[in-house]
Order: C-alpha cells, then structure tokens, then sequence
C-alpha cells in the first residue's frame, strides 16, 4: 500500500487540478469506452492543451469551495454512481475480451505472454492474486505492415507462373495495336475522335475543381475535433453529434450535387466523383470516431485517477451501496485499462514496461509517450488524407525513400490500362449499350424484353468481365501503389488471393482489403459493440449497407434504382453457406469454378438488368 500510495502522490494536487465533470460526459454513455469501436478528429498544439474536464454531471458533482478543498457534502451523489456503473461495465467487457480477439487481424494477439501483464495498482494492494490483463479495442492498428503488394512481390516475379502474367500483357497489347492499325486503314474513327474518349475528356477541369471542393469539406470533421482539443467542446456531448450530422450531410449534398446538378450529363466523371466522395467519408468517420473513442478513454481515465486520489484524501462519500476498499479496486482496473489502451494504441507499451511508464498520471502520459491528443494537428490530417487507406491509427509505417524508378512505372501503367479501358469501352461497349437503351424505350412484349435482355448479356459480358479485371488493376494494384510510394506508406496489403476464392466471403475479404477493413472496424465491431448485436447479425448488416451502396452507385450511373444490384449484393450470403454446406465443403475445384462463374457472368449481367428493364 505504501508503493501504491508514492504513486498517488505523483498525481497533480488538487488546487493544481480543474473540477471533475461527467454528466453527458465521455464514460458515461451507454456508447462508451469498450462498447464503441470509432473515432474522431481533434487538434491540440501541446499537452498543456490537454481536456481536463469531463462533462457536466460531475462539474455539478464536484464544487471546490474558496480554499479549494472539497465538501463532502456538496457531491451530485446520483451523478457518481451512474459514473460508477458504467464503470463497472466497462471493466467486466474489457475483462470478458481477454478469450476474444476484437477488431484484430488473425494472429494478432495483445497478451504477450513474454510480457507482464498490466495489473491494477490499487487491486494488486488489495488482492495479490488479482491478475487482469487486457486485450484492445483496435488490435488492427498494430498488424505488421505487408511491404510489397501480390504481384510486386519477389515470390510472384520468380514463379512458376510469371510467364502467364507476362502473356496476359502481351495480348493486351496486340489488342491495342489491332486498334491502332483499324483505325488507320479502315473508315473507324481513331479512339481521340470517339464518343467514349470525348465523354472522358468532357468537363475535367469542372471535375478537378469539383474534387478539390469536395476534399476540402472534409476539413470540417477536422476543426469539430479541434473545438474538442480545446475544451470548448466535448467529443460525447456535442462533438459525436456533430460529426454524424455534418456526415449525413457531407454525402446528402455531394451525391444531390454531382449527380442531379453539375454532372448530369458526363456518367465518367459523376461515378469518379462519388467513388472518391465515399473514400473521402469512410477517411473522415474512421479519423473522428478512432480519436473519439481515445477521447472517452483519456476522459475515464483523468476521473478515475481524480475520484481515486479524493477517496485517498476522505473528501468525498461514497454512494449508497458502495465500499472504499471496492470502489478503489474498481478505479484502479479503469486507471489500468485505459492505460494499456493508450499506450497500446501509440504503439508505446513496450517503452512503458521499460521506464515504468503506467505509474505516471494522465498528465505526465500524455506529455511524454503518449501520441494521442498530440496527432490531432493539421500535419496529421492532411498526411492521412493523403495515405492510400480509409482506415485511421496513432502511427503508419512509413519508407525511408521514394523509389522514382517504382513511381514511373506505376504512372505508365496508369495511364496504358485507362488507354486501354478506353479502347474497350470504345469499340466492344458503346454501340450494344447504345442500342439497349434505345430498345428500352420501345413497347416490346416480356418475350421480346427477355431475348433483348439475353442478347445484350452475350454482348457485354466478355468485354466487362475484362474491364472489371482492368479496373481491378489499376486501382488496386496501380494507383494505391503509386500513392503509397510517393507518401512513403509501408503497407501494401491492398487486395489479398482473391483469384483462388472457394466462396463469397473470402471474395470479401480480399478483393478491397481497405474497405473490407474500415467495414469491419466501423460497421461490423461498432454494430456489435454499440447495438448489442449477434455476430451473424453484424454481418447481415455489414453486407445490407454494403449492398445500398452499391445500389446507389448504379443509380449514379444509370440514373435508375431498381434493386437488381441490391439483390445480388445480399443474395452472396445464401452462397457463402452454400460453398460451405457437407455438399460442396470437400469439393475445391467446384467451388471455386462456381466462384469465376460469378465473377465472369455478373459484370455483364448485371448492367444488362438496368439498360433492358
């Protein structure tokens, strides 16, 4: 008791602290600390800058009186025991997480057994047998870095299959220069004299303007945490609601403004615009509810280490109901906990078992090893902005250099595969699409529609299922690679195998692997965490908000929301459990043929839906 009680000492003293808050605070929600795993976007210049306050159930809880002792018999004693119940739960989830592994990557494991767990102070005096170790929240912020993406690897250059990838390109280019010579000799018009080519080309300036307006608006969630950083504000109280409002509005008004006004008439540049607009949301709801969720951590921590010092110095009471010796066990488990997850989220920990770092108050933390609320500046925000990932974290693993020579090869690449998607796009897509929608308009019996329906399908679904391998390419492969290396972003894991797939799920997993992970993080672990959902039934919501988006941007470019996407989107799941029924378990080689069934058959088939129906 006599260690535990030189480390209290170490905690500023009361005159040198502001008045505890909680009230609407950030513990005491009942979306709080372990039940949400989100963020938020805030601005401190130092530590100095640091939040002390809570919120306003507790600054009415706590009055200092002129000699800035506290009266016992001035304490909200309903305001600290909601406080103490959340509390409470808060530390029974945590502990329950020590056989889960939340919102981490397979293998990703938080309790090192090489390492002392983190044990709270205050409980350790009380029971020497009490051992509590933790697991985060946010486990995926720590994954190790993938250096090299699939097909940049050495592993893929030297083997045994290299030659395929190399005749994949080759074809690729006879078919540019079967193209080339048409065009010359025959009446074909060259693809820089063509309707596709002049759309592409239409309004880019209106589009770049756009897009800098559009990235610009993000900067609003930015300056929201800023106000929080500073105290003018809390993230709980007005901050959370801030930012989800301003979000509802952010996509309300771009989708409205690109689609319904400025770029009615150009599909290329409007379907660029909202793909990036929804790039654009998930990187600004995963920076504003991650460090909103260290928020609400920081906050639980400054009251516990508070209310723990005040229980030390007999200037409060406690409620009904509760005993000293418990109530400082309890504080001491918060204190610990919120210590890890700080210092586990700026990649600190093993530092902290170095120097003894977790024996330092909030204050001490914060100014020294601790990067959050330090990363809420502006070179923060823009550095993310400009990473290839919607997924926000404290640290990024960074290159020491650009490779000039990787970049170049990547802008070539760039701008070979849109030539190419032109020319496809141009010459195998434009004149069935062109007739689909002239056919549309015409009274044809559901006989007559179906043959159309069937025709336009054979039509298209060669030349998309290679555009859809192309743009696969080139975002994926190309473009995150090339902005990767010019930020000196390490990690490369942007898509997974997703070509040797036996069922739906992986397909989910590894073709978009930065949006398989904001999804997971912010829908999936947030639904269950804050709506006290099943698994099965995160999922179910996952692929349902999945699935309207996807909907939404057939709308973007057809302008027609008739659901047929929607559906196939959903109709993955009765697949999934399909591919992993007794009957086709066993069967790799079936599976994974009725999965490029799907990947061949669906980029045609399902733009047919729109165009005939």
């Amino acid at each position: 008791m006599a260690s535990d009680r030189r480390n209290l000492n170490r905690i500023p003293s009361l005159d040198e602290r502001q008045p505890l808050e909680t009230a609407d605070s950030d513990i005491s929600d009942a979306d709080s600390a372990t039940r949400d795993n989100d963020s938020s976007p805030e601005a401190v210049s130092s530590a100095v800058a640091l939040p002390q306050l809570l919120s306003k159930r507790v600054s009415s809880a706590f009055r200092k009186s002129k000699d800035n002792d506290v009266s016992v018999h001035e304490v909200d004693q309903t305001a600290i025991e909601l406080v103490f119940r959340e509390i409470q739960r808060h530390n029974r989830l945590r502990i329950r997480r020590r056989g889960a592994n939340v919102g981490s990557r397979k293998g990703s494991v938080m309790e090192d057994s090489k390492k002392p767990p983190i044990e709270p102070t205050e409980a350790s005096a009380i029971d020497s047998q009490v051992e509590v170790k933790f697991r985060s929240s946010f486990n995926d912020t720590v994954s190790t870095p993938v250096y090299t993406s699939i097909m940049d690897s050495e592993h893929f250059i030297e083997g045994q299959f290299f030659g395929f990838y190399v005749a994949a390109w080759l074809s690729v280019t006879f078919y540019i220069v079967k193209h080339m010579v048409q065009s010359e000799f025959t009446d074909q018009l060259p693809l820089y004299k063509a309707p596709v080519f002049k759309i592409f080309t239409h309004g880019l300036v209106k589009v770049a303007l756009t897009d800098l307006a559009m990235y610009l608006s993000i900067y609003v969630v930015f300056f929201i945490q800023v106000l929080c950083a500073k105290n003018i504000i809390q993230w709980r109280k007005t901050g959370r609601a801030l930012t989800s409002i301003y979000e509802a509005f952010f996509m309300v008004f771009w989708i409205y403004f690109v689609v319904e006004r400025i770029m009615k008439d150009q599909w290329i540049g409007r379907t660029f615009l909202i793909l990036h607009m929804f790039v654009l949301f998930m990187k600004m709801h995963s920076y504003a509810f991650y460090n909103g969720y260290l928020w609400k951590i920081l906050r639980e921590l400054q009251f516990s280490e508070d209310y723990l010092e005040r229980l030390h110095l007999g200037s409060v009471k406690l409620p009904t109901g509760y005993n000293v010796e418990e109530t400082k066990k309890l504080l001491a488990g918060s204190i610990a906990f919120c210590k890890f997850e700080l210092l586990h989220q700026s990649l600190a920990l093993d530092k902290a078992d170095d120097k003894k770092t977790l024996e330092m108050d909030s204050t001490a933390l914060c100014s020294t090893y601790l990067s959050f609320p330090k990363n809420i500046d502006f070179s923060d925000f823009f550095m993310f902005t400009m990473f290839p990932t919607v997924l926000y974290s404290l640290k990024f693993a960074r290159n020491e250099r650009i490779r000039w020579r990787f970049v170049l090869e990547k802008v070539a690449a760039m701008v070979g595969i849109i030539f190419i998607m032109l020319l496809i796009a141009e010459y195998n897509l434009y004149q069935p699409y062109m007739n689909a929608l002239k056919l549309r308009k015409v009274d044809l019996t559901s006989i007559e529609r179906l043959n159309l329906f069937v025709m336009t399908c054979f039509d298209l679904v060669p030349e998309m299922f290679l555009e859809y391998l192309l743009t696969f390419y080139l975002i994926w492969h190309v473009i995150l690679n090339l902005i990767a290396e010019v930020t000196r972003f390490a990690d490369r894991d942007f898509y997974g195998h997703w070509w040797a797939l036996l069922d739906w799920e992986e397909f989910s997993r590894l073709w978009n692997k930065p949006v398989h992970k904001f999804l997971l993080r912010h829908v999936y672990h947030s639904s269950i965490s804050a709506f006290s959902l099943s698994k099965s039934s995160g999922v179910l919501l996952t692929f349902f908000i999945s699935s309207v988006i996807h909907e939404l941007m057939m709308y973007v470019v057809f302008g027609r929301v008739k659901g047929f996407l929607f559906f196939f989107q959903m109709f993955q799941l009765p697949l999934i459990l399909i591919n992993k029924s007794p009957l086709l378990k066993n069967h790799k080689t079936i599976r994974n043929i009725l999965c490029w069934g799907g990947l061949i058959l669906a980029p045609g088939m399902i733009p047919s839906f729109y165009l005939v129906f």
